[in-house]
């Protein structure tokens, strides 16, 4: 029911009004006209009803579409004129009474359609044509529909050169003969498609004089029953394996003129443009469902249990396969090791033959095909269960002998279902012996691979740790230290990576690769650290300088607050967490960074302590930087 919230309106009689403006349908606005009266606080179309929109779609093209029919207490009623296309002004136009007119290029779809109180009936016609010159200069398509008891009893759909003529029953069933009429390259080709009983029964073709028939069998197995069915795609998918598996001496001929087919869909179409525009004038469509009658025969519970195994073991094979063919170690090895070699064609012939049938016949299942067949059928045609895999390479001359037992296939008691579950499993089996050995083949490779990665990156770091220690590390740096710290850094990088040199067992050479890249990366922020120590040796310095007056020299002089402390700093401390470093190794190379930090925040801590005159007695008589350090109560690490 469509019902008008609120609008201007002019009575045209006792009970009926007229309503004249914009009203949205489908989520278009519409200028349309059109007559109506009030029940019981509902507003009821009855009476001619007038709608237009255009809009301009771009590049000066415009988009149009027009409805104009009737319709009895809200019921679409009689003839309705449809029309929607699109046009594209030509020329300057011509100005006549204050309004350019112009000619217009084109297409326009256009359908008359029939309706008793809301019902399909009478003969509908819709038409497309091309318009050239504001004159329709070919009709591209048109279509004649019968209707009886609001269901489609006959049809006939022309487009261009080819046409399709059909009928069905009062049931929606297709019946009869349906004729497709078919031109290509200048060739004519009769098809029929034979429908008895709802059924399919047979396909003919005509072509050049010659007449091709193929029968069809329309059972699913002993135990199927008569399903009906859309005639949609999924049906020509059926018939298209039906035709295969019955018929595979003339397949190849009928899926030359598959495409053909189409024709039917076209004629489908049409109403989709119809339904579109009208069905928010009635809120149910008006899309025919034409169907026919195939069997079917359901699954019993052991299928069903054989068709889940089969699912996974697919799924499981798959990931072995491209686990292993996708492995650019696996690749790389293939080029220098034959038995790799072998390996991969092996896994590459079981995706390309057995593995690919499998995932076919699966999405059979999967979008609910499988039913309308006998599954016996289907594997017979689908697969050849071989046991030994042929590999067809000029560089491998060896065929693979599957090796799980596959003697238990032969056995007749055994439907082709479950020979085919139990060849699955027995792929997968062999799929994993083959990925054991293909990985007990591989991973020496992969490891050396890996040594040689790791060992490349310890090189580079190693000239890193060289290269911060020649350029970061100064003679002033010495001068502190009271020793040559380049030297001694240098030295530790180069005797550790000699000791690493000394291993022969790879994988401890791979476990001490991965250390020493950790410590080498420790060492360059070490480097890092001795480098900032030149200023926080000064900062410390400015720090307990001050500035006195000597009454004796009548000058300003400068000494140094908390003496004891500072000369234990500069003397002791100091050189003592340099003089580590002559004794580094990865396991204390952190605590001797840290020292640094440790040192120079505990100094400058003391500047802010008042009464510091017993640890400055006791420290003045320490004479080693371990001692120091426990007066100070400073957590620096020695040797």
């Amino acid at each position: 029911m469509i019902v008008v919230i609120s609008f201007n309106s002019n009575a045209i009689g006792q009970n009926l009004n007229e309503y004249s403006g914009l009203y949205r349908l489908g989520g278009v606005d519409y200028e349309v006209k059109f007559d109506y009266y009030f029940s019981e606080g509902d507003t009821v179309l009855d009476g001619n009803f007038d709608a237009f929109h255009q809009v301009e779609s771009g590049r000066a093209e415009y988009d149009y579409t027009s409805l104009n029919g009737k319709f009895t207490a809200n019921k679409l009623d009689s003839k309705w004129l449809i029309k929607t296309g699109i046009f594209e002004p030509e020329g300057n136009g011509v100005y006549n009474d204050y309004t350019f007119s112009f000619n217009v290029n084109g297409n326009e779809f256009k359908a008359e359609v029939f309706f008793d109180e809301g019902k399909e009936t009478g003969n509908w016609k819709f038409y497309d044509c091309e318009i050239r010159n504001s004159k329709i200069s070919d009709t591209t398509l048109k279509g004649n529909v019968s209707y009886v008891n609001n269901s489609i009893n006959k049809f006939s759909f022309y487009n261009s050169s080819n046409s399709l003529v059909g009928e069905l029953d009062s049931g929606s069933l297709a019946k009869g003969k349906w004729q497709f009429e078919l031109f290509s390259d200048g060739e004519k080709t009769l098809k029929n498609w034979v429908f008895k009983n709802g059924h399919l029964a047979k396909v003919e073709i005509s072509k050049e004089g010659q007449v091709l028939t193929i029968p069809l069998l329309d059972s699913a197995g002993f135990n199927g029953f008569e399903e009906t069915k859309e005639l949609d795609r999924a049906y020509f998918e059926i018939l298209k394996l039906k035709i295969a598996i019955q018929k595979p001496d003339v397949f190849e001929k009928y899926n030359q003129l598959v495409g053909h087919n189409e024709l039917y869909f076209q004629f489908l179409d049409q109403y989709n443009k119809i339904d579109d525009l009208i069905f928010p004038l009635r809120d149910n469509t008006i899309f025919p469902e034409i169907k026919v009658n195939i069997s079917r025969l359901p699954y019993l519970d052991k299928e069903e249990a054989s068709l889940k195994t089969i699912i996974k073991n697919h799924e499981k094979s798959g990931e072995i396969i491209n686990s292993v063919l996708d492995d650019p170690q696996v690749n790389i090895a293939s080029i220098s090791d034959e038995e790799i070699a072998r390996y991969r064609a092996v896994l590459k012939s079981i995706r390309k033959g057995f593995y690919s049938s499998q995932k076919s016949f699966i999405e059979l299942y999967q979008n609910n095909y499988l039913p309308y067949f006998d599954r016996n059928e289907v594997v017979d045609f689908k697969f050849d269960l071989q046991k030994v895999i042929e590999i067809k390479s000029d560089s491998i001359s060896r065929d693979y002998l599957l090796k799980s037992n596959y003697d238990h296939l032969e056995k007749a008691d055994l439907s082709q279902l479950k020979k085919l579950e139990l060849y699955s499993e027995n792929i997968l089996k062999d799929l994993e012996l083959i990925n054991s050995n293909v990985d007990a083949f591989v991973s020496k490779y992969k490891r050396k691979k890996k040594l040689v990665d790791i060992e490349s990156e310890l090189i580079e770091k190693y000239d890193s740790v060289k290269y911060l220690n020649d350029s970061l590390i100064t003679a002033e740096h010495n001068s502190f230290a009271e020793m040559n710290v380049n030297k001694a850094i240098a030295h530790f990088a180069d005797s550790s990576l000699k000791v690493y040199s000394a291993l022969t067992d790879e994988n401890e050479k791979m476990k001490r690769a991965q250390m020493l890249l950790n410590c080498y990366q420790k060492t360059e922020d070490l480097i890092y650290t001795v480098h900032q120590s030149t200023d926080n040796i000064y900062k410390i310095n400015d720090a307990y300088t001050r500035e006195v007056f000597n009454p004796y020299t009548y000058t300003n002089m400068e000494e140094k607050a908390k003496p004891s402390i500072y000369n234990s700093f500069s003397n002791l401390l100091l050189p003592g967490i340099f003089h580590n470093l002559n004794r580094l190794n990865c396991h204390n190379i952190n605590q001797y960074r840290n020292n640094f930090s440790v040192l120079f925040n505990g100094m400058m801590n003391f500047l802010k302590e008042e009464n510091t005159n017993r640890v400055e007695r006791k420290v003045k008589r320490a004479d080693n930087p371990r001692e120091a350090a426990e007066i100070l109560n400073l957590e620096l690490k020695f040797q």
